[in-house]
């Protein structure tokens, strides 16, 4: 996920959270999107933090099986 500039991710409260580089700009955020959105449920907070609902999710398990599959 280097590659998109995420330097964290993590799980806060009811959401996955996403952070990313100072120096992400929108084109690398919009490909992040284009990959690893594909039930187009994540939320945009700003160029540096993306966050998606864990009910969309059966789990961590299941999470991190959409990210990497």
């Amino acid at each position: 996920m280097s590659e998109y500039g995420v330097t964290k991710v993590s799980r806060v409260g009811m959401n996955y959270t996403f952070d990313f580089n100072e120096d992400t700009d929108v084109v690398r955020i919009r490909a992040f999107l284009d990959r690893f959105d594909r039930k187009k449920c994540f939320t945009l907070l700003g160029v540096k933090k993306i966050r998606v609902e864990t009910r969309y999710y059966k789990g961590v398990e299941d999470f991190l099986r959409s990210l990497v599959g």
